[in-house]
């Protein structure tokens, strides 16, 4: 998680209703390619990771965009959530 946490910032704040089903994709981030060891030998490392996935939406899984908040402006400049 280090080599993200060297370029990644967040941008907005978005709130939303947890969705009813949890549909998280396990191992995103050896998935997205964050963390990659330089050999499968070692713990935990994926010998390969498959390039297909099935992406079959179910109800529920999803966010719906109609009942989301954005609540970027009600952050500080010190990134300090900011409201009454």
């Amino acid at each position: 998680m280090a080599l993200r946490n060297s370029w990644y910032e967040d941008v907005a704040v978005v709130a939303f209703p947890a969705p009813e089903k949890d549909m998280r994709i396990s191992d995103a981030d050896s998935k997205a390619l964050y963390y990659r060891a330089p050999y499968t030998s070692q713990a935990g490392v994926l010998p390969f990771i498959a390039a297909r996935a099935n992406y079959t939406e179910t109800a529920g899984s999803g966010i719906d965009l109609l009942k989301t908040t954005n609540l970027s402006d009600r952050m500080g400049t010190d990134g300090n959530f900011e409201w009454e």
